[in-house]
């Protein structure tokens, strides 16, 4: 892409963004709003997105090229944790409960809401489904590792012995139960019969592939205004920007990260779009459901919170940052 082309994408994605701040910060949208907004990508638009764009950009050569990119999302996981690691050794992170919080936050990334919008507005919608194969491996990783990230040494459950035998069974079958129910999702079952279409040579029918290209188109813009909403519907301080141990999160997430992984996937011999996407995705910020998962273990869920918020705050500048840099080396 042209350095034109990359900053008029780059700029739809802040005036985007920017209209939906102003939105949340006039009263026209409340904090109840951005939920019904969320459902409606998640349930009808995103499969949409997906089922048009895989039937329509890809071919049986680019499906089985792409099988890789989960595998580059456990590699970024990986790759997070490690990181993470060796930063609580530096700030002296004691309390264990806090630990695993930190480590969840860098860890998992805001993979579609944000991932999406960027990738598609930069490289054009053959690129999203890219999106979504991503996504399948980090979803594999968060309702594996994650849920165990989240909901170890739990204060609500510390020191109760009488569930280490039938509760702890209860407790592996409920994590499995949540892991398949949330991986056989509408994205991923658009996804899956989308690919299953191509490996077969199905064509989609006409007026269904227009009807979900329609529907589809909503998606990205529909994304950034809720980025923009959550921003300014949320309560940041200059006290919590401060905070050492979110600043070493947000460094983590959107700098280091991107930098490991898109290290490594430099030198794997994958088509150069691969390449792009999956640093950008590496680069995303924190995952809004590490919020929502620390809410319900009762573990330092204040923190999860501030944390998403503010990444997702930064990604707006680094972000075009990440982008530019890669057009700058490929």
């Amino acid at each position: 892409m042209n350095y034109d082309g990359l900053m008029e994408s780059i700029a739809t994605i802040i005036m985007l963004t920017g209209i939906g701040f102003l939105t949340a910060k006039l009263g026209i949208i409340k904090e109840n709003d951005t939920k019904a907004f969320s459902n409606l990508i998640f349930y009808i638009t995103s499969p949409a997105l997906i089922l048009s764009s895989v039937t329509g950009y890809f071919t049986r050569q680019t499906i089985l090229s792409s099988l890789v990119v989960p595998q580059f999302a456990v590699l970024m996981t990986i790759l997070s944790l490690i990181a993470a690691y060796a930063v609580q050794k530096i700030i002296k992170i004691e309390d264990p409960t806090k630990k695993d919080v930190f480590y969840l936050t860098v860890s998992f990334c805001n993979t579609v809401f944000i991932g999406l919008p960027i990738v598609t507005s930069v490289y054009g919608e053959s690129a999203a489904s890219y999106v979504f194969f991503y996504d399948l491996g980090s979803g594999i990783m968060l309702w594996t590792l994650g849920i165990k990230l989240a909901s170890r040494v739990c204060p609500t459950v510390k020191n109760e012995k009488s569930r280490e035998a039938g509760d702890s069974l209860k407790a592996y079958l409920f994590t499995l139960g949540r892991f398949l129910k949330n991986l056989i999702n509408p994205p991923m079952v658009a996804l899956s019969l989308a690919v299953l279409m191509v490996m077969l040579q199905i064509p989609l029918p006409e007026l269904v592939y227009r009807t979900a290209k329609t529907l589809g188109n909503i998606t990205i813009p529909l994304s950034m205004l809720i980025v923009g909403m959550s921003v300014g519907l949320s309560r940041i301080s200059s006290r919590d920007i401060l905070d050492p141990m979110v600043l070493w999160a947000a460094s983590i997430r959107l700098i280091i990260s991107p930098l490991l992984v898109g290290g490594v996937v430099y030198f794997v011999p994958v088509p150069l779009i691969l390449k792009k996407v999956i640093t950008i995705e590496a680069a995303m910020p924190v995952m809004m459901f590490t919020a929502i998962l620390t809410d319900k273990y009762n573990k330092h869920s204040e923190f999860a919170s501030k944390t998403v918020l503010i990444t997702t705050f930064l990604s707006m500048i680094t972000m075009p940052a990440v982008v530019y840099v890669l057009e700058l080396i490929y």
